[in-house]
């Protein structure tokens, strides 16, 4: 049985990790479209934008992370299924809160129609956090276990 503090520190550590992963990805799903702007800015404005996006990926990873932590908390072993259902939750939790916000921001305009945005790189991004950070946590959790 892992104690709960180093269960919220796994899963702190997993959030911090995979936002890098995401920012990785982000930029990446990115450059094409900037490529030639890419050409044009130096090096402490592309550190700038780097850093400015690392802001907004913690902004929206932070509620998540937040969102998970009853989870965490909760659930002092991962064994059996208990795995599973926590890789499939945790994997899901960023996809849904950027889908949920898709839904607030559509329903916030004039015409309020619902608008989902197809696979955009803030979409990718949300599913490669929280892929990544459930995988780091799971592999975590049962590295500790077995100890």
């Amino acid at each position: 049985m892992v104690p709960w503090w180093k269960r919220i520190l796994y899963s702190l550590a997993s959030v911090l990790i995979a936002d890098c992963i995401g920012l990785a990805v982000l930029f990446a799903a990115t450059i094409d479209q900037r490529r030639d702007t890419l050409r044009t800015i130096s090096t402490r404005d592309g550190l700038a934008g780097i850093l400015i996006t690392l802001c907004f990926v913690l902004v929206y990873s932070t509620p998540g992370w937040l969102m998970a932590l009853p989870a965490v908390i909760g659930l002092r072993n991962l064994d059996g299924r208990r795995s599973w259902i926590c890789a499939v939750v945790g994997s899901w939790i960023g996809p849904a809160q950027m889908y949920g916000l898709a839904i607030y921001f559509s329903l916030r305009r004039n015409n309020a129609r619902l608008m989902f945005p197809g696979p955009n790189p803030w979409f990718v991004t949300a599913t490669v956090v929280s892929v990544s950070a459930t995988v780091l946590y799971v592999g975590f959790m049962k590295r500790d276990t077995r100890n």
